[in-house]
């Protein structure tokens, strides 16, 4: 077969492919240019990885730094360091509640070559992060959840940087009992 047959055979075939649903053909490596689908995750026992006050009613900022695992479009791991602003309005008996007024981090996502810079803010058009916190005989613990995020990232491979921008869905929380320790991180974009 000459080439020239064999070029207009696969120029021929293109648009039946792409009516089949199989589309031109891609490369085997190629990734995702979002971060949809992608989750930060860090489960630290034996940690206080986070220990915010929350012993009164008030305003609170505090400053917080983790690492750990990211899975979906870019596995590897992630580091992560920010500040959270919040305000605690309802004490009942030993416990404490109240909602997120700020929030704004950084973070960095590595996943093999790829590597995934960003930043995100507290998103003013969600509804905003609940906290819960309290201490009592021997337990003692503290959950921020929910909290609404909008995030713009640079996302850099061997050939190429491109952006993205989203939203995503921060918890974190530490609890205390009898002598253990656990904190945990976990985003959703």
């Amino acid at each position: 077969m000459s080439r020239r047959f064999g070029r207009c055979l696969v120029v021929a075939a293109l648009p039946f492919m792409t009516l089949l649903g199989l589309g031109a053909p891609t490369t085997l490596h190629a990734q995702a240019a979002s971060l949809s689908g992608e989750e930060l995750s860090n489960s630290a026992p034996g940690s206080y990885a986070f220990d915010f006050p929350c012993s009164s009613p008030g305003s609170y900022t505090v400053s917080f730094s983790v690492s750990g695992t990211a899975t979906g479009p870019y596995p590897g791991t992630f580091t992560e360091s920010g500040t959270l602003s919040y305000t605690i309005n309802t004490p009942y008996g030993t416990s404490n509640s109240g909602t997120v007024t700020d929030f704004s981090a950084t973070f960095v996502i590595t996943s093999g070559k790829t590597i995934v810079i960003g930043s995100k803010a507290l998103d003013p058009s969600g509804t905003p992060g609940t906290i819960s916190c309290g201490r009592h005989s021997g337990t003692a613990g503290f959950i921020v959840s929910e909290v609404p995020t909008t995030y713009t990232a640079a996302i850099a491979t061997r050939r190429s940087t491109s952006t993205d921008a989203g939203t995503s869905i921060v918890d974190m929380s530490w609890d205390y009992t009898f002598g253990d320790v656990n904190s945990d991180f976990d985003e959703n974009f």
